[in-house]
């Protein structure tokens, strides 16, 4: 997944990830795990932010080398 988004996008992608990590769950037997927060994903689930955190840290990262993404450039209106 891209580290681009930030804030609340950030939060909508983390949330899919995570609602998708849960049907592959469901569907395998099998546990997830975000290594990006080190946590099994009925855990990092519970707790957004953390990765939100990420995105957030990455996406100001790119920021500053000067990298566009679609939550620091909003689309033109016509």
């Amino acid at each position: 997944m891209p580290y681009w988004y930030k804030g609340a996008d950030a939060e909508r992608v983390v949330r899919a990830l995570y609602d998708l990590g849960r049907l592959v769950e469901e569907t395998t037997g099998l546990a997830g795990y975000d290594p990006q927060v080190e946590l099994p994903l009925t855990e990092a689930a519970a707790r957004p932010g953390l990765a939100v955190a990420v995105f957030d840290d990455v996406a100001a990262d790119f920021a500053r080398r000067g990298y566009s993404s679609p939550s620091a450039d909003p689309p033109a209106t016509p």
